[in-house]
């Protein structure tokens, strides 16, 4: 039990989700994630007990209060446990919290509610998580770290269950997910004794991803334009080899009129010459 003149941490907090980022859904398949913060946040402010309540504990404070103190220890007890509660249905979702919420519930009540939801008739529920983990694939993704991610939901939200998934087993059900692409990446992580953790395997993912980004990277800049212009020019070379031969049989029509407007030039003058070659004779004369 807390100190009754000190302040107690619990009262301090003023943005729950500011400490716990997960919203848990009527999905439920954050339950193991938030779970953990939530457990993390309550024992860090002192009042792990209001979830997990310890009958010792409770029986010892109870012997080494007095009267006085009893009645402020539970009406501290009962502010702090209602803290709790409002921090556990601020943490969730609209529709699940319609589902829990109930104004008699201590915060173990409500507490307990969600566990009971989320891990009821665990059989089926494993099944279908089983079902999802074996489907799914890299190329239902936009990228590798959401696949791991999901991968990883997977794993904790059967673990919470009771039905956990061993390391070597989740890399080697992320490697049969890949995409063809990854073929040589694939072969070379399944040849490796022993094989790399499941965190591991995820940062050899990163590097693989960024080499491929780099390799199957887009055109850009000058290459680009040498590209758009070998295209033109394969596009247009017939075009370029008629009007070749079209202009050079142009020219050689031209070659051939200039030929002829020149022998008549030439014959036009030569018969001037001769006329005039008559003329002059018939003046000596």
């Amino acid at each position: 039990m807390a100190d009754l003149s000190k302040l107690h941490p619990a009262t301090t907090v003023t943005n729950i989700k500011a400490c716990i980022h997960v919203v848990l859904d009527y999905e439920g398949s954050q339950f193991n994630n938030w779970a953990t913060l939530f457990k993390l946040h309550c024992r860090a402010n002192l009042v792990l007990e209001h979830i997990l309540p310890s009958t010792a504990s409770a029986d010892a404070d109870a012997t080494t209060l007095s009267n006085t103190d009893k009645t402020a220890s539970k009406a501290l007890w009962e502010r702090l446990d209602d803290i709790v509660r409002q921090w556990i249905y601020d943490t969730n979702s609209n529709d699940l919290l319609n589902t829990i919420i109930n104004q008699d519930d201590t915060a173990a009540d409500t507490w307990n509610r969600l566990v009971q939801l989320f891990q009821a008739n665990k059989s089926a529920h494993a099944l279908a998580l089983d079902v999802r983990f074996t489907c799914t694939k890299l190329v239902d993704f936009p990228n590798v770290k959401a696949y791991c991610t999901s991968i990883k939901i997977l794993v904790d939200s059967l673990a919470n269950i009771g039905h956990p998934v061993s390391d070597e087993l989740m890399v080697l059900r992320t490697l049969r997910g890949l995409t063809e692409e990854f073929k040589t990446f694939w072969t070379t992580v399944h040849h490796c004794t022993p094989l790399p953790t499941f965190e591991k395997l995820r940062s050899m993912f990163d590097l693989e991803e960024d080499s491929h980004g780099k390799e199957l990277a887009p055109q850009t800049g000058s290459d680009t334009a040498l590209l758009s212009h070998m295209n033109v020019f394969d596009n247009s070379s017939s075009h370029g080899q008629h009007y070749v031969a079209e202009n050079s049989s142009n020219n050689r029509g031209k070659s051939n009129s200039r030929g002829k407007r020149n022998n008549h030039n030439r014959d036009g003058g030569g018969n001037r010459n001769n006329h005039g070659g008559h003329h002059d004779s018939g003046n000596r004369n």
